[in-house]
Parts: C-alpha cells; structure tokens; sequence
C-alpha cells in the first residue's frame, strides 16, 4: 500500500513539489565543505523550501535563505577570503584569565561579531526568502532553543558561542550557546516544520581530523570527539524515525582541523564533485528541471 508520503513525494501535496529542507550542522572551519555541496545540489536542481542551521551551518544556511537560487555564490565569496583573525583574537592574558577562572571564556567575540556586520546576508531571521531556523542551547536549562524571528547575528552570534571558547550571547533574557551541544543534527525542527525531503549537509568525521600535538590541537580533537559521538547518536534514532525522508550528504575525507582555514578552496572543490557523485546515485525526486525556461 502506499504511503502518504511516497504519493507526495510521487506528485507532491496538493500538486506542489515536496517541500525539501536543508539541514547544515556545524563543523568550524570545515563549515567550507557545505560551500562544495551547495553548489553542487544548485547545479542538480535541488532547491531549498527552508534551511535549519547550527553553528557555522547557521551562518552559511542564511546565505540559502536570503537567496535560495543563488546564495552559494556569494557564500564562497565570503570563505575563499576568510582568515582565522577574522574571526578570533589570541590574546594570552584573555586565555590565561579564562583559564585561571577569572572569565566565562577564553576568547572575546567582538572580531566575530565584526565579521557578521560585514557578511551576514539577513538583518532579521524571518525575511529570508524562505523559513530560516538557527538552534542554540539555552545555556540555564540545557534545552535547545530554536531562532525563527528576531536579528539574525545575536542568533548566529549565539549558535556559534560554543561554551567556553566564545561569550554566551544574551538573548530575549536568556542565556545562549551553541546550538550543537544539544543538537548537532537538529533534523526534528525540519520535520516539524513539514518537511518531506531533507538533506543533511555533513562536515566532518573525527576519524579524518589530522592528529597534531599541543593543547589547541588537544582541544580540537575532545571537541570533535564529543561531537561525532553525539551525531553518531542523533543519526541512529533519525534514521531509524524517518527511513527514506532523511539522506545524509556525506563530507569528503579530509585531515583538516575545525580552525584550520588554509585549504578553503580544496575543502570546496572537493565536496562538490563528491556531492555530484552522491546525487548520482540518490536523485532527488523533487529536483527541479534546469533544461526547462
């Protein structure tokens, strides 16, 4: 018997296409790899009904809902050019006092929060041409928070506050950081927002992260460890919940570490050619026919 579903996925409800979303997770500096894989579903026809973004795949998901067509164009403007100072300031004694307790975080935000004023694409979350969700993570409840309305870089300022490393972000009198510490695949929000297709745009794996000495690279490494862990269990339930709805993207083997930005454009190229060859072997029923005017 057919399902609901698949009918709509044949012919689309009420004789739309299925509506497909776009779920970008974080990733740091390999948020690059979305850039890749962006361009590629553009160029196969795959458009965006809504975009759900976390940490830096907030950051780049406003660039699809300011412009669901094109935002990838621009998005790659934006990180061929991006350095690590644009965004974090090393300063020993703002580490040291962090470390020694005297401060909530070892780095200031003021160099990320200039970057947004220069590249964010949206002034508020809600005149994205299409629905735009950020997450975060109230910071007092430990409950993930999802951003619909309000300006849209308090809430990429807030889901990329990843605790610790960057100030939590006051916002609608509460407390906010990064959205994935309590959902790094937050799919649930696409699928309660009706979403019949939704591709997860993937950044990285902990068993492709270059192995280096230091504390930086230390800190790195427990960071991403704690995050495949909790996407490896985030992915369990969602496939298992919504077989054949849900398709994971799959980021290319990479050693590049989460604040490492020296091989932007390898990181781009890569993803989309690897992108194409997956949507070769998963075609999107609902992809639009660019043959056609």
């Amino acid at each position: 018997m057919t399902t609901v579903f698949e009918q709509r996925l044949r012919q689309g409800e009420d004789g739309q296409r299925p509506r497909i979303a776009f779920v970008l997770p974080g990733g740091g500096s390999l948020g690059a790899v979305q850039v890749g894989m962006l361009q590629a579903l553009a160029e196969s026809g795959i458009r965006a009904d809504m975009v759900v973004g976390t940490s830096i795949g907030g950051f780049n998901g406003s660039f699809v809902a300011a412009d669901p067509l094109n935002g990838h164009v621009a998005l790659a403007k934006v990180w061929n050019t991006l350095k690590r100072r644009d965004i974090l300031s090393l300063d020993p004694r703002n580490i040291a006092l962090g470390l020694l307790g005297r401060r909530d975080s070892i780095f200031n935000n003021d160099r990320l929060l200039a970057f947004l004023h220069r590249n964010t694409p949206l002034d508020r979350l809600e005149l994205g041409e299409i629905p735009f969700t950020v997450t975060a993570t109230d910071l007092e409840t430990g409950q993930p928070t999802a951003l619909r309305n309000g300006p849209a870089i308090t809430a990429l300022m807030a889901t990329g506050a990843i605790p610790g490393v960057l100030p939590a972000v006051l916002r609608d009198g509460r407390l906010l950081v990064d959205g994935g510490v309590t959902a790094a695949w937050p799919v649930q929000i696409a699928i309660e927002d009706g979403a019949d297709i939704i591709y997860v745009l993937e950044t990285a794996t902990v068993s492709t992260m270059q192995r280096r000495r230091g504390a930086l690279a230390m800190f790195e490494r427990g960071v991403d460890m704690i995050t495949e862990h909790a996407i490896a269990l985030e992915r369990q339930a969602i496939f298992a919940a919504h077989e054949g709805r849900v398709f994971e993207i799959p980021a290319p083997t990479s050693r590049t570490s989460i604040l490492d930005l020296s091989t932007t454009a390898e990181l781009i190229g890569a993803a989309h050619a690897n992108t194409h060859r997956w949507l070769a072997q998963h075609p999107c029923p609902a992809a639009i026919d660019l043959t056609r005017g």
